[in-house]
C-alpha cells in the first residue's frame, strides 16, 4: 500500500508541476529504486545509463561509500575512478572511534577531539605519503598504541581510496 502511494505522490508531482519538478521526481525515483543498494540495481541502472550515451564514462563519480555503488562503476565504468566524499570518510572515523571505546576522551579532551577529527585529512595525502606524515605527528608518535586501531581501520577498510 505504502508503496503504491508512494508511486502515486511522485506521479502527481510529476503531473502537476512538471517543469519545477522534472528533477525532483527522477530524484525520487532514483532513490526508491536504489533504496535497497543491491548491486543488481546498481548494474541495471548504470548499464541504463551507458546504453542511453555510449560516450558517457566519467573520469571520476564520487560516492558515498556504498559497496554496491563501488562495485557498479568499476564494473560498468572500467575507466573510472571512484573517490569518497570527505563527510562520509570523516564520519566512518568518528563511529570507529566511539565503537574503540574513546567516546569520553573525545567529549573530554578538545585537542584529543581536533586530533582525531584531522585525522580524515589522511584521505587528502598520496597514498605512499600517509605513514610518513602520521610519523610526523606529534600527537601520533605520543599515542600511537591508543590509535594503531584507528589507523588500522582507516587503512584496512575498503572505503577509502
Amino acid at each position: 500500500m505504502a508503496l503504491f502511494l508512494r508511486h502515486q505522490i511522485y506521479f502527481l508531482k510529476f503531473t502537476l508541476f512538471p517543469k519545477f519538478n522534472l528533477i525532483m521526481f527522477f530524484h525520487q525515483f532514483l532513490y526508491y529504486y536504489l533504496i535497497k543498494r543491491k548491486i543488481h540495481r546498481y548494474v541495471n541502472f548504470c548499464k541504463a545509463l551507458k546504453n542511453l550515451n555510449e560516450s558517457l564514462n566519467s573520469k571520476t563519480i564520487m560516492v558515498d561509500f556504498e559497496k554496491a555503488a563501488i562495485y557498479t562503476i568499476h564494473h560498468v565504468f572500467n575507466n573510472t575512478s571512484v573517490r569518497g566524499c570527505f563527510f562520509h570518510v570523516s564520519r566512518n572515523i568518528w563511529r570507529h572511534m566511539h565503537n574503540l571505546g574513546f567516546q569520553q576522551r573525545y567529549t573530554d579532551n578538545s585537542i584529543f577531539a581536533l586530533q582525531v577529527r584531522m585525522m580524515a585529512a589522511l584521505s587528502f595525502v598520496p597514498e605512499n605519503d600517509v605513514e610518513n606524515e602520521l610519523l610526523d605527528s606529534e600527537f601520533y608518535l605520543q599515542n600511537e598504541e591508543m590509535l594503531t586501531p584507528l589507523t588500522n581501520y582507516f587503512e584496512d577498510t575498503d572505503w577509502v581510496f
